[in-house]
């Protein structure tokens, strides 16, 4: 059992290029049509479309649809049109009407726009500088639990801008807020806890965790009182859909240490919070804690129950936990049936230990007859969201023709009907693109290439960067696909590196650059030892780089053998790479014995018997 920290409102802010400091209300993003409930006036719909509007950049045609919205009364659309105010995003840049707008907002009592309006006073933009009606309007909106509003006001208060200094004030208003900061934000208040905690006293933070402990407990009383983030996808009503996750953040970042000391108690008490109201995620976080002993007494069988109490309300990391208590008999009795039925409830939402655990059982047998071919569509399924077992070829290679395609169909058909998660959909465009379990279909593929890859995942920009190479889908651009490539190499993606090393090795979509080919051929065999691809390219690269001084013979042979083991010593070109790193190394007897195999895997190969004479004669000399 692993715990694990996710950042919710961090990843959200991703999706919506617009995101200030300033709080600008984040939606959903939704679809483009403009359906009859938005042309007959509905608020609602209406800030739908302008949201898709400024995900497009086409600030213009937002500000009409927020104007439309914000002309009704609503009061997220008065804060984004006074945001376009403010930066002259689509209208012309109007401090003042920025500051009419945010009022309007703000006087309905939402957060944000009350967070923005104080923002104007503060820094006496559009109106005089006021930090006496800042501090009202922060604290307004703090108290709703708006996240930048709490950081703001514990700037002011740690600043002395409302009083005296008050470093109290100050750290219990950020521990509030500085997880949904984020690595993202940059609102300074993960740098002021560090800060005051360098100059308080251990009574001050302890005053200053139970003040924000209080504060929590106290809002959460009122449904209608939860705590949000501005980053947040706002519900129809406008309250807040994400409190059940600020008490499993906080708890998790005292867990862990980092910004703030690790403290398990600490992290106990804010799961403790949030399990007590039902929260699901810090009921499987403090099931773990009953169950490694951290911070409470272990205690196996409140373990599982909080697993299951978090489990029933579906969420994954529940439901896995649960799982795994099934599986290994963790507070209850054993139950193999029971621990499969909630691994793949937890796998249908994406969470790869269960998809990789659901393959385990399969692979040893047992309660559940042992059944390889299955046990290849759950570690593919795993692959697909990040889990790849080192195992997956020798069971992939068990199997037979008719297993291994009807293992492909069962998987495509899986991600068919779960592809709503991202990774999910990605993978099963590289099945359309590859013709496994389903017909190949190159329209299909780019489709749900380009819906994954609007959803960041670098596997998806990877496969829409191939397609726009090959002009498979799509229209055929090379600099399209070097910069998808770029964007998932950037966020770690191998295959994706090792295609920006072949660009640039090869000049294509960029100027020609050994050094950069190098640079990311480097960056994927760090990633994986377990492409021979980006091995095999590497390797040939550091025996025959234009430049001299890139040229590295220890290394090439090191990733040439690496290469050949991994593929059996079954490709002739791989054989054909590593007998070049021998000749380069100065072992001219292993190259023309490795260069003998390369041709017996590709008979009549002229290259192959020319550098085999070569070798040859090179012993001979």
């Amino acid at each position: 059992m692993v715990s694990r920290l996710v950042w919710f409102l961090a990843s959200a802010a991703l999706l919506l290029p617009l995101c200030s400091q300033a709080g600008h209300a984040a939606w959903q993003t939704p679809g483009k049509t403009l359906d009859e409930k938005t042309q007959a006036g509905d608020a609602f719909s209406q800030i739908r479309v302008a949201m898709q509007h400024e995900a497009e950049s086409d600030f213009v045609q937002a500000a009409k649809w927020y104007r439309l919205a914000a002309d009704h009364g609503e009061s997220h659309a008065q804060n984004s049109l006074g945001f376009l105010y403010q930066s002259g995003l689509g209208v012309p840049q109007s401090y003042e009407e920025a500051v009419k707008w945010y009022r309007r907002s703000a006087e309905q009592g939402n957060p944000n726009g009350q967070s923005n309006l104080a923002k104007m006073f503060a820094d006496g933009t559009g109106v005089p500088r006021d930090r006496a009606e800042a501090a009202r309007l922060y604290r307004q909106s703090a108290e709703q639990g708006w996240a930048w509003a709490q950081a703001m006001l514990a700037l002011m208060y740690a600043r002395g801008q409302i009083g005296p200094p008050d470093a109290i004030s100050a750290y219990s208003w950020c521990i509030l807020a500085f997880t949904v900061e984020g690595p993202t934000a940059q609102w300074g208040c993960t740098e002021l806890m560090e800060k005051l905690a360098a100059e308080m006293k251990p009574a001050e933070i302890s005053a200053a965790k139970q003040r924000a402990r209080e504060w929590f407990a106290q809002r959460s009383r009122d449904p209608k009182h939860w705590a949000v983030g501005p980053h947040d996808g706002l519900s129809q009503t406008g309250f807040a859909t994400d409190e059940q996750f600020l008490t499993e953040r906080i708890g998790a970042a005292y867990a862990h240490g980092g910004v703030v000391s690790q403290d398990d108690h600490e992290a106990v008490l804010w799961f403790l919070l949030g399990a007590d109201r039902g929260d699901a995620a810090a009921q499987s976080d403090l099931g773990e804690r009953y169950y490694n002993g951290s911070g409470v007494a272990k205690d196996p069988a409140r373990a599982f129950s909080l697993f299951k109490q978090s489990a029933e309300q579906g969420w994954p990391w529940g439901e896995h936990n649960l799982a795994t208590c099934y599986k290994q008999s963790i507070g209850v009795t054993a139950d193999v049936r029971e621990a499969v039925r909630w691994f793949e409830k937890a796998g249908a939402q994406g969470d790869s230990s269960s998809l990789h655990d659901m393959a385990g059982v399969y692979v040893n047998g047992g309660d559940v007859k042992q059944d390889l071919m299955t046990a290849y569509v759950w570690l593919r399924l795993a692959r697909a969201v990040g889990n790849s077992d080192p195992d997956f070829h020798k069971i992939e290679g068990g199997l037979t023709e008719a297993q291994l395609a009807e293992g492909r169909r069962r998987t495509a058909e899986w991600l068919t009907a779960h592809q709503d998660v991202t990774g999910f959909r990605a993978e099963l465009g590289y099945m359309y693109w590859r013709g496994e379990g389903v017909a190949q279909d190159f329209s299909v593929a780019a489709k749900l290439a380009l819906s994954a890859a609007q959803m960041n995942s670098p596997r998806a920009q990877t496969l829409l960067g191939l397609l726009s190479a090959r002009g498979e889908g799509v229209r055929q651009d090379q600099i399209q696909a070097v910069k998808l490539y770029r964007m998932a190499a950037d966020a770690g993606d191998m295959q994706a590196q090792r295609l920006l090393a072949g660009n640039y090795e090869r000049g294509i979509g960029v100027p020609k650059s050994e050094v950069e080919a190098i640079r990311w051929y480097q960056k994927a065999v760090a990633h994986s030892d377990e492409d021979p691809l980006a091995l095999n390219n590497l390797a040939m690269l550091y025996i025959t780089a234009s430049d001299a001084s890139l040229r590295n013979p220890v290394k090439a042979l090191e990733y040439a053998r690496r290469a050949t083991e991994l593929t059996g010593e079954g490709e002739a070109g791989v054989m054909d790479t590593l007998a070049e790193a021998y000749y380069a190394s100065g072992d001219y007897k292993n190259a023309a014995a490795t260069q003998e195999k390369a041709l017996a895997l590709r008979p009549g190969d002229r290259e192959f018997q020319k550098r085999l004479k070569k070798y040859q004669q090179a012993q001979k000399n």
